[in-house]
């Protein structure tokens, strides 16, 4: 899944996508970053 510039010019739905789409962390690393976050503090 792709989605344009566009949509990643808004921080809002950028944020939105990193909490709901897992998917979008694979593109980015960096913004898969908060995610493993969350992994490692489950246990």
């Amino acid at each position: 899944m792709r989605y344009p510039n566009s949509e990643v010019l808004r921080p809002d739905l950028a944020q939105i996508k990193i909490s709901t789409n897992l998917t979008f962390c694979g593109r980015s690393q960096s913004v898969c970053r908060p995610s493993v976050i969350q992994h490692s503090r489950h246990g």
